[in-house]
């Protein structure tokens, strides 16, 4: 699959399209092909290391000593399910799906069992994209 990277710190121009492999799919994961991204202050931030005053160092334990601990870039991402595992019920492979991550996407992103999140349930119970 097609992804993103990045492999050191630097400006907008270290960003390349890589091959990845693609993740294979647990009991509660869902992988989503993506359709649409964004680009976040998160994601600048750990590519630049351009860090607020006194948060340099923090900024290398989080985000990686000497290079990015995590390659891929991004956090929000909407898209087709492409496959879930066996204990994901309510969301069919060939659906849409959103995903928001608290932390750098390890594909494929977890989404709740039941595919809803607790702010985001709509009156029929169908999740909101």
């Amino acid at each position: 699959m097609k992804a993103m990277t990045y492999r050191s710190y630097g400006g907008p121009e270290i960003v390349t399209m890589s091959d990845v492999p693609t993740p294979s799919i647990k009991l509660n994961d869902v992988l989503i092909r993506i359709l649409a991204t964004t680009v976040t202050t998160a994601d600048w931030r750990a590519r630049s290391l351009s860090m607020p005053g006194g948060f340099g160092l923090f900024g290398r334990l989080v985000f990686g000593l000497v290079q990015p601990r995590q390659p891929i870039l991004g956090t929000e991402l909407a898209g087709i399910i492409y496959s879930v595992g066996p204990a994901v019920t309510r969301l069919p492979a060939g659906g849409r799906g959103d995903c928001v991550c608290r932390r750098p996407v390890r594909l494929p992103c977890r989404i709740p069992r039941d595919g809803r999140r607790r702010d985001d349930r709509s009156q029929t119970g169908e999740p909101k994209l």
